[in-house]
């Protein structure tokens, strides 16, 4: 990932670098606060079941983008 952000940028290698790690650090608070707001108000069982809706949506989300891909090839 960093490699495509410093072809992608080059002449802004540091700036592009930097929001790349900003956008790590957000996603993981982001995580551990749903997280809990999820054991919280539904149980450990909540976790998982948000687990695998977010990883059956991300799954869909990569097949749609293969698919406009090649149409557009």
């Amino acid at each position: 990932m960093q490699a495509f952000i410093t072809q992608a940028a080059p002449d802004e290698a540091e700036s592009a670098g930097a929001l790349m790690l900003t956008s790590f650090q957000v996603a993981i608070s982001a995580g551990a606060i749903i997280g809990g707001l999820l054991i919280d108000h539904i149980g450990s069982l909540g976790v998982f079941g948000f687990a695998g809706i977010i990883a059956l949506a991300g799954t869909i989300l990569v097949s749609l983008r293969k698919v406009v891909l090649a149409q557009a090839a």
